[in-house]
């Protein structure tokens, strides 16, 4: 069976484990609150608490220190950063490359977190399990990828071409789970099969 078709089964079949569920359901928590916050209509009136709660309860990262952030920065700094990101005219790529460059200390996957969170159709958590996923189902070199794509930190142009491929990810998901899907969803599926991957070859590089 083609791998991803497998791996997709796999997750089907365990749609309701535990782990997953409880995982699915403070996603969908945390998104409902996310794009209701940083909304383009409500941003602008995002305050310094609200900071604690965007950062503070991440997945993919350890949560931030919010009060170095905004010592380091200023919190008018942060807050138009996140609305740029989300929400500016230029490229995908240029404002990633603007606020990972802005907040060096920031882990890159936070600020992909929380923005596909917010929109959870816009953008993608492009993660080790993300990236072990497509070397797995050998579209590596595909959708642009490039080498780069695959390091700790990746450039704006990476992550378009990230998106690309989780997004065919995301299209072929919908099609058998007859639902259509997110990047959450994207997300929560890489996760599952990451763990299975991670089994099944433990050596592998990504």
């Amino acid at each position: 069976m083609i791998p991803l078709i497998s791996l997709i089964e796999e997750y089907r079949s365990s749609y309701e484990v535990a782990w997953l569920q409880e995982l699915r359901t403070y996603l969908i928590q945390r998104s409902k609150s996310l794009s209701a916050l940083l909304s383009e209509e409500k941003i602008d009136g995002l305050t310094e608490k609200d900071l604690f709660h965007i950062f503070n309860g991440l997945v993919t990262v350890q949560p931030l220190d919010v009060v170095a952030l905004v010592r380091t920065h200023g919190f008018e700094a942060v807050r138009e950063h996140l609305k740029n990101f989300l929400y500016g005219s230029a490229p995908l790529e240029e404002r990633f490359d603007i606020i990972t460059a802005s907040f060096p200390e920031v882990p890159q996957l936070a600020f992909m977190e929380v923005a596909t969170l917010a929109q959870s159709r816009k953008f993608c958590i492009w993660d080790e399990d993300a990236k072990r996923t497509i070397v797995y189902i050998g579209h590596r070199h595909m959708h642009g990828l490039e080498e780069t794509a695959f390091g700790e930190k990746i450039s704006g142009l990476d992550y378009v071409f990230a998106k690309l491929a989780l997004n065919h990810l995301r299209e072929v998901l919908s099609a058998y789970m007859n639902n259509k899907m997110s990047f959450i969803d994207v997300y929560l599926f890489t996760r599952f099969a990451g763990n299975k991957i991670k089994g099944l070859q433990p050596s592998l590089e990504v």
